[in-house]
């Protein structure tokens, strides 16, 4: 696995982990300009690593209220969200009986049961 998250961080996996990477660009030598994964931190679960990440956002945050730190976290996990919804719409999600929609459907209101 190697997804870039966001501008700075990225995860990529081995056999036994998820890795949560800053994302850099050399400066210099031959590879300047060239992106390199750092890693963080090795995690079990995506769930462990995506609390790390936003811990770890709110641990890095400048801000200097507490209004300013709440907007920036609330901002930082809705665009994790968002990508993960992106990733997963319709996962795990049974289809209506009536019209085959892949997500409960609204006018119907049945859903298929799991075979």
């Amino acid at each position: 696995m190697n997804i870039q998250l966001t501008e700075n961080y990225a995860i990529t996996s081995d056999a036994y982990n998820f890795i949560l990477n800053e994302v850099a660009v050399v400066k210099t030598g031959k590879n300047t300009g060239k992106k390199v994964f750092r890693p963080i931190r090795f995690y079990s679960s995506i769930g462990e690593l995506l609390d790390g990440l936003i811990t770890r956002n709110l641990m890095l945050s400048n801000q200097d209220t507490m209004e300013g730190l709440i907007q920036d976290q609330a901002d930082f996990i809705a665009e994790i969200k968002k990508l993960f919804k992106i990733g997963i719409k319709g996962v795990a999600t049974v289809p209506c009986m009536e019209c085959g929609g892949k997500e409960k459907c609204g006018k119907h209101g049945k859903t298929s049961k799991r075979e």
